[in-house]
């Protein structure tokens, strides 16, 4: 029986001390497990939210760039439109050509003048004088041989040749070829007859072919000035390709897109012509390879122009990668767009394009930043967990002071006479510990069956009792109520931290806050230690081994009940 009431203590403390310790490290791990998961959701979100704030940015820095490439673009094409109307406008192709016109038409009419003259002094008769002013008249050329003066009569609806250098005379000109006048499809001649009758002088746009170093040209524009001599009847033309107004136009087209930059001067425009082969016409920044033949890798990219433009309604943009020279004077790959329009007049793309790689480096930046705000998250909840592990590994040493020392156990092994029912049933029977009593004389039965004297009971009851101590449960009830409220304001120290992240000019304010919670979780978990120390201390709880429950008189219960009030509140 000896051995079996110390067996017994042995094991009700140890079993006390492994449910204290299993407590305690059920808390930890637990508590760890909570902290994994919330670290890892927190990086997730961070990672994420930072994903999606870059993708957002890049999309948003890719319109904003497509925006200001298309609206250059437009602008360079405007001016490209606006000199090829005026190179094709009646009125300024008239400013620009007249005045020579006029001049050709103006030594014709002094030849007709004189040889009128020599009819009227009877120099020379009619067909005399109108042979001579033939003749002389169709030996008038210009501009390389190619300009040239023609007659025709007044005859309506379809006029007659009277001399022309590639017409026969007397030739009637109805033919539908000449149906190409004032851009309605009149006949020509008929047109210069309209505009004499009633102006007796006047200008005649129209397009007619043209033969050219790359072949012959159809529907090319020209402007003929036409004079009415009224003696004779006749009419006195000449006319011209207005292809140098609109070389003059070309010309003046790249001089003003040359001189057109933007983005302090790192913006510029260049000019490919797609007929009659492909070749650039003109670059702001490499005229090297104005009026070359493309090959190679430029080739290839000017030949996607051409597609983009054939697929896209003569518009679009094309991302690719081209060499640029860095500050070390090497060439990198580097991502570029462009955007390029089509001129159809012209058979003309003209287009912009600019480096991405400005953006990317914001990018890698946003990209590092995101980086940098994990890992300060992920050591600056490891340092608070480290510290609230601490805390909890402090308070449960504190608590430990409360249960069943070793001393207690080497008084139990010492009182023979007691076995462990007997015990149990003395520690259940007293509420208080009894004053001490007068020994009794023993009697020769065997000391484990022997009934308790007051002062062996007393003994016992000291032993099983050698601090005042709050219950096993109740010390774990204690510290998984502590755990919650550690735990909860950790979360809120996380629902505190997440928002930051996307605010970085509040993160040193936040800083600041994190720190003051830390502080302010301490103190209170302090506080309730001291709490729970004073308790015992004082006497306030008693511990029941036989039931594991203490056994509280109505003052210290409400004591008890306050300290677990206080707990719920720090929880709440």
């Amino acid at each position: 029986m000896l051995k079996i009431g110390r067996l017994n203590s042995m094991t009700s403390y140890d079993m006390t001390m492994k449910t204290h310790t299993k407590a305690a490290l059920t808390i930890v791990i637990a508590f760890i497990a909570a902290i994994t998961i919330i670290l890892t959701f927190t990086v997730y979100f961070i990672t994420v939210n930072g994903n999606e704030d870059i993708e957002k940015y890049q999309a948003e820095e890719i319109h904003r760039i497509e925006r200001s490439l298309k609206n250059y673009v437009d602008m360079a094409y405007a001016t490209i439109e606006a000199n090829y109307k005026n190179s094709m406008n009646k009125i300024y192709l008239e400013t620009y050509y007249g005045q020579r016109l006029e001049n050709i038409i103006d030594v014709a009419e002094a030849i007709l003048k004189s040889k009128a003259d020599a009819v009227k002094k009877e120099e020379l008769t009619l067909s005399e004088a109108q042979e001579k002013a033939k003749a002389e008249i169709s030996v008038l050329k210009y501009d390389n041989g190619n300009g040239y003066v023609w007659i025709n009569d007044t005859t309506l609806p379809y006029p007659k040749i009277i001399m022309h250098p590639s017409i026969p005379s007397n030739q009637v000109m109805k033919d539908p070829k000449y149906n190409c006048a004032l851009g309605k499809e009149q006949n020509l001649y008929q047109a210069i007859v309209e505009i004499c009758q009633a102006n007796g002088k006047g200008f005649v746009d129209y397009l007619w072919p043209q033969q050219t170093q790359y072949g012959l040209r159809l529907d090319e524009p020209k402007l003929a000035y036409v004079k009415l001599f009224e003696e004779w009847d006749w009419i006195i033309g000449t006319s011209v390709y207005v292809d140098k107004a609109m070389n003059d136009s070309i010309e003046k087209t790249k001089d003003d897109l040359r001189r057109m930059k933007y983005e302090n001067g790192i913006g510029y425009f260049w000019i490919a012509a797609t007929q009659p082969s492909l070749q650039v016409i003109m670059h702001s920044t490499q005229p090297s390879l104005e009026d070359q033949i493309l090959e190679g890798q430029l080739k290839t990219l000017y030949e996607s122009f051409v597609r983009i433009c054939e697929e896209k309604n003569g518009k679009g943009f094309w991302e690719y990668k081209w060499p640029k020279r860095t500050e070390d004077g090497a060439k990198k790959q580097t991502p570029k767009l462009s955007y390029v329009r089509l001129h159809e007049p012209l058979g003309w793309i003209v287009g912009t394009d600019i480096y991405l790689d400005g953006m990317e480096k914001i990018v890698d930046e946003k990209r590092k930043l995101v980086e940098t705000q994990i890992h300060a998250l992920i050591l600056k909840i490891v340092a608070i967990s480290l510290v609230i592990i601490l805390l909890i590994s402090l308070l449960s040493y504190r608590l430990s002071k409360c249960l069943p020392s070793k001393k207690a156990k080497s008084i139990v092994a010492q009182v023979p006479t007691m076995t462990t029912a007997s015990i149990f049933s003395q520690l259940e029977a007293t509420e208080t510990i009894s004053p001490p009593a007068k020994p009794q004389p023993t009697s020769k039965m065997s000391r484990a069956e022997a009934p308790f004297t007051p002062k062996e009971t007393t003994a016992a009851t000291t032993a099983a009792s050698p601090e005042k101590c709050i219950p096993v449960n109740e010390c774990t009830t204690m510290v998984q109520e502590i755990s919650k409220t550690l735990i909860s304001e950790h979360l809120k120290l996380f629902a505190t931290t997440i928002p930051a992240i996307s605010q970085n000019n509040r993160e040193r304010e936040k800083e600041e806050e994190v720190i003051e919670e830390v502080k302010e979780l301490a103190q209170k978990t302090y506080q309730t230690i001291e709490k729970v120390k004073e308790m015992v201390e004082t006497g306030q709880l008693q511990y029941s081994e036989s039931t594991q429950q203490p056994e509280i008189n109505t003052v210290k219960t409400i004591k008890s009940r306050k300290v677990m009030n206080d707990l719920n509140k720090m929880v709440r």
